[in-house]
């Protein structure tokens, strides 16, 4: 018995991780990752930034989709940068965080992924996060290494990415309104700052 009510049907997801080599071959960035998931804290259970279930979906979503060599490059990118993210998640459940602001910047980074085709300035997300305003802009700085617009932004440009690699009916003008861009020039501007090129070549074929 789990001494909680039961939990709606669902998937499970098997990560295997195993520790390889010797201890001066496992010395790169992503062995080392592996090797902390292989050796995990006393609780299996945690919780991951928004971004780590994002990449989560589309490594999901890369796999069931056309395989080529071209493919299996960005699945083992993703599949890498998921890796690092579970690491860095541990890593910290390992280590005292500073409690309630912590949960409070982890639930303002839940929602921002949830509400990314609003206008939330910085006001709402401190809010959001029940902090104070002042109080809010420094524990967001110092658990993201940047302010709340900039991550806001970058947020909203990596979805953008996703959705136009993974949908090629959408058109860039429909998915710069649904993510509450202005105009589409405004979201091309703000596309290339963070994704370095225009959104109509990062889809497959684009120039």
């Amino acid at each position: 018995m789990t001494g909680t009510t039961a939990q709606a049907r669902g998937e499970l997801t098997w990560l295997i991780a195993r520790r390889r080599g010797t201890r001066e071959e496992r010395a790169a960035a992503l062995d080392r990752a592996v090797s902390l998931l292989a050796d995990p804290p006393v609780s299996l259970v945690w919780d991951v930034f928004p971004e780590t279930a994002g990449d989560l979906r589309r490594a999901f979503d890369l796999a069931a989709g056309k395989r080529d060599w071209l493919a299996d490059a960005r699945l083992q990118h993703v599949l890498a940068a998921l890796v690092c993210d579970l690491a860095a998640t541990m890593a910290d459940a390992r280590t005292p965080g500073p409690g309630p602001v912590h949960q409070s910047i982890t639930r303002t980074l839940a929602w921002i992924d949830a509400h990314l085709a609003e206008a939330a300035d910085a006001a709402e997300l401190a809010t959001v996060s029940g902090l104070s305003t002042s109080h809010f802009y420094e524990a967001f700085r110092q658990a993201t290494g940047t302010s709340p617009k900039d991550y806001l932004l970058r947020r909203k440009t990596e979805r953008a990415r996703a959705w136009l690699e993974d949908d090629l009916s959408v058109t860039v003008t429909e998915v710069a309104h649904a993510l509450g861009f202005s105009s589409s020039q405004y979201f091309a501007t703000v596309f290339r700052r963070y994704q370095h090129c225009a959104p109509s070549s990062c889809r497959p074929g684009g120039r």
